[in-house]
């Protein structure tokens, strides 16, 4: 794609965010095709873009290479014999379970950064509990874990591209839990840097200035969600 096209991307979506969000730049699958190189130097060093989301460990270490000192995030599965990988590339790494933060740890000297996934609703993977404060509380005790730095949370919504009225009544209950488990947090003296739950469907058709980040994804290639489409 033309990168002339890509920056102005940029500002229209910098235009949809309210601060304090920052773009967070869905990069995985080779930049869903673009040419990851190019995509990640132009949102890097002529976007002023510097948190980056990647499908697996191979493409943030591509990404570091092209971002030197950007913040990577790894979305997927990173198998816990590679946990020195992630800290010696200094990688976010998704975390899904207590479980699998005890086995990343376990395989490293070196302190693990990570952000938390909370199943709101997606009924895919992350935290699962019927309420925001039991979902802190585990937060709180994962916390506890030696060479874990949890740096957020996040979670994705399922059908935010819908306008029906009980898909938005949905995503609303999503938005609900994870900025309820901020907040919980946030009580118990637990400051997180990030919480983040937009997608490029919440980009754009409800943003939100409690969400740190917004994940663009197809939004910065052109592409357009479909308000009209039925997940």
């Amino acid at each position: 794609m033309s990168l002339a096209q890509l920056r102005k991307n940029v500002e229209i979506i910098k235009g949809l965010n309210s601060p304090p969000t920052e773009i967070m730049a869905v990069v995985k699958a080779d930049a869903y095709g673009h040419g990851d190189e190019h995509i990640v130097r132009c949102l890097a060093e002529k976007c002023g873009v510097r948190y980056f989301a990647v499908s697996n460990l191979d493409e943030a270490i591509a990404v570091r290479s092209f971002a030197p000192d950007a913040d990577i995030l790894i979305l997927g599965y990173t198998p816990p014999e590679y946990a020195h990988e992630i800290a010696m590339y200094n990688i976010i790494q998704g975390v899904v379970s207590t479980e699998y933060a005890l086995a990343l740890t376990k395989n490293t000297p070196e302190p693990i950064r990570c952000h938390i996934k909370i199943d709101t609703g997606m009924g895919r993977i992350g935290l699962r509990h019927d309420t925001p404060q039991e979902c802190a509380d585990e937060i709180a005790q994962m916390m506890k874990i030696d060479k874990l730095s949890v740096e957020g949370i996040y979670t994705h919504f399922a059908v935010a591209d819908s306008d029906s009225p009980d898909n938005i009544a949905y995503t609303d209950k999503q938005q609900e839990f994870i900025t309820d488990t901020y907040d919980a947090l946030d009580r118990m003296g637990i400051r997180l840097t990030h919480v983040h739950f937009m997608n490029s469907a919440a980009t754009c058709y409800r943003n939100s200035s409690r969400s740190t980040l917004s994940r663009a994804g197809i939004i910065l290639y052109g592409l357009h969600p479909d308000i009209s489409l039925e997940i």
